[in-house]
């Protein structure tokens, strides 16, 4: 570092993270489950749990480092149907550093060929996926979404030959516990695989070994904004699918506590001498022909859904179906009186869902 160059430290220019943001939409969700869903989502708020008390030590190693660097937290971006998520991107003056947070329990085996294993439980040894290759894998995809910036320092290092030179995956064990046997791994992984507690020298020592000229602070913030500029929001796939649990448990609960209350009506009309009538009561389908309906209408719920490649219940729900069903709109004006229809939603499929309503009465 020049005698002049003024000292930045270290600057967080995202500390927030999208899983942080997603445990407290799981909390949530599990106050609504039960049984094996709640379990399911229990055990995945424990091991974002875990994974964030990993960043938090890394986090703490970075800040009290010394070094002169930019830093984002949970960087997600996605270039078509890829998409890439890494734990930390440090900007220093010499490099750009990727860092991949593992916080495991166990300890870490690495083999002349660069497979890992975990191993726990008195030597029991299993595989598991290779850090390295996920990380070179995000370099890749990272690299051809970040050639889109205008930016013009970015753009200078990206389009020469020595984007790797630039570019420094780091494995970082987070758990302060696990020891890392890579006796028989190549140097090349050797490298890339450190203690928490050895991160900030280790940037030191990789800086001191760059031979180019530092970046001022201009060009590293220059830098580090060119990856805000591509950065997104994580859509977190795992939260929509607990929420569809959570959902399909609701509307079964639902269900039958509409089936329940129907049992009860039935009851009560039969004590009081009502005859129960074959035909449909306040726009209901006949009580044997209710699946078939259903099924129609589920046949076109799946149908519409591939083609449009979204979830069933974005079309309607179970809940809703059910509704459609007991009233049985038969014009696009009736339908309005469902619930979870509006005016889109009538104006998209309306013809088709009356139409097939239709069809069924005149069976």
């Amino acid at each position: 570092m020049g005698l002049f160059t003024k000292k930045i430290g270290t600057v967080i220019l995202k500390e927030e993270s999208d899983s942080e943001k997603a445990l407290e939409k799981l909390k949530e969700l599990s106050n609504l489950a039960k049984g094996d869903v709640k379990d399911k989502i229990e055990d995945e708020i424990k091991r974002i749990n875990i994974g964030n008390l990993g960043e938090q030590n890394i986090l703490y190693a970075l800040k009290t480092s010394g070094i002169d660097m930019y830093v984002l937290r949970d960087f997600y971006t996605s270039v078509g149907e890829l998409s890439v998520q890494i734990d930390f991107v440090v900007i220093t003056r010499k490099m750009i550093y990727h860092i991949e947070c593992k916080n495991l329990y166990g300890n870490i085996e690495i083999d002349s060929k660069g497979n890992f294993y975990r191993v726990y439980n008195r030597g029991k040894k299993e595989g598991m996926d290779s850090p390295i290759t996920q990380a070179k894998r995000h370099m890749e995809i990272l690299k051809m979404q970040i050639q889109k910036s205008n930016r013009h320092y970015l753009v200078k290092i990206l389009k020469n030959a020595f984007y790797e030179r630039f570019h420094k995956p780091i494995i970082v064990l987070a758990n302060p516990k696990t020891v890392v046997n890579d006796r028989y791994a190549k140097k090349e992984i050797k490298d890339q695989v450190i203690r928490c507690d050895q991160l900030a020298e280790y940037i030191k020592k990789y800086d001191a070994g760059i031979k180019e000229y530092p970046s001022s602070a201009k060009e590293m913030l220059e830098l580090a904004q060119s990856y805000l500029d591509v950065a997104q929001e994580n859509p977190n796939v795992f939260l929509e699918k607990y929420k569809l649990m959570v959902l399909e448990q609701l509307e079964e609960a639902a269900a039958l506590q509409n089936d329940s209350t129907d049992k009860i009506e039935k009851t009560e009309k039969n004590a009081g001498g009502e005859e129960n009538s074959p035909n449909c009561v306040s726009g209901k389908v006949p009580e044997a022909d209710y699946e078939l309906l259903r099924n129609k209408l589920k046949k076109f719920r799946l149908e519409y859904s591939k083609a449009e490649q979204i979830q069933p219940y974005f079309i309607f729900n179970n809940l809703q179906m059910e509704d459609l069903i007991a009233k049985s709109p038969r014009t696009k004006e009736e339908l309005f009186k469902v619930n979870g229809f509006g005016e889109k939603k009538v104006e998209k499929y309306g013809d088709i869902i009356v139409g097939i309503i239709n069809d069924f009465y005149q069976l």
